[in-house]
């Protein structure tokens, strides 16, 4: 298994376990496997200095959501490794240092519906999905809108947040997708070959993980993981104890 690297998308509001699930299974492949960037939704200039005003400390964090949709309260601060890049690509904070990732991972939380329309943040997830260094796509819960809002789901089979499906919202908002009401998680992968999963809701998004390990390393491989974890894995996509809907 050669290294890989894996851009997960944080922006202001984003659910903390959408995030901590999938980074804490991925990882748990190690530094030599993966290499995890944590990508900055509202950085987009690549030229930007990072020493200038415009760059802080503060400017390079996002507050998490504890569920903050349903009456929670925010979460902790998570700083912020990388910048988008043209073309699909990251650049390491402080640095020249410019790559693709392998693998893209789409959070929701409370702060993805007011991502919906950004264009710059849309057209970065087109060049970075569709660039032939991408492999895989993961999405939790209500990342799968907002990475759909882009246009890259169009024609694939996906599922998201049951509230939001249940609402009719990324239905209404993005009916070229083939929303998948009744399922853990969704698997699609392309006739070029990339691996689209998209998951339901918050820790979902551990489940879909271990499916992603398991194409990368092996099913084996993610059975250890979890076990190590000690997380129940739902190995069954359609099992969906979560959903009433038919």
């Amino acid at each position: 298994m050669r290294r890989r690297t894996c851009a997960v998308v944080v922006f202001e509001g984003v659910e903390l376990l959408d995030v901590a699930a999938p980074v804490e299974i991925l990882g748990a492949l190690g530094t030599n496997h993966v290499h995890l960037c944590y990508v900055l939704a509202h950085h987009q200039d690549e030229d930007e200095d990072e020493s200038s005003s415009s760059f802080s400390f503060s400017s390079s964090c996002v507050t998490t959501s504890c569920l903050e949709v349903s009456g929670g309260c925010r979460g902790p601060r998570i700083v912020g490794t990388h910048v988008l890049a043209s073309g699909g690509r990251i650049r390491r904070v402080g640095t020249g240092v410019v790559e693709a990732p392998h693998v893209v991972v789409v959070p929701g939380g409370k702060g993805a519906r007011e991502l919906l329309g950004d264009r710059a943040l849309q057209r970065w997830l087109v060049d970075a999905c569709s660039s032939e260094e991408c492999e895989v796509v993961l999405t939790v819960c209500t990342g799968s809108w907002l990475l759909a809002q882009s246009g890259v789901l169009d024609g694939l089979r996906a599922t998201c947040n049951k509230g939001a499906l249940a609402s009719g919202a990324p239905q209404r908002s993005r009916p070229q997708v083939d929303w998948v009401r009744r399922a853990r998680w969704v698997e699609h992968r392309t006739a070029e070959g990339k691996l689209f999963v998209t998951s339901s809701g918050v820790s979902a998004g551990g489940d879909a993980a271990l499916a992603v390990v398991s194409h990368l390393a092996g099913e084996e491989r993610a059975r250890g993981v979890a076990r190590d974890a000690e997380w129940i894995w739902n190995e069954n996509a359609d099992d969906d104890p979560f959903c009433t809907a038919e």
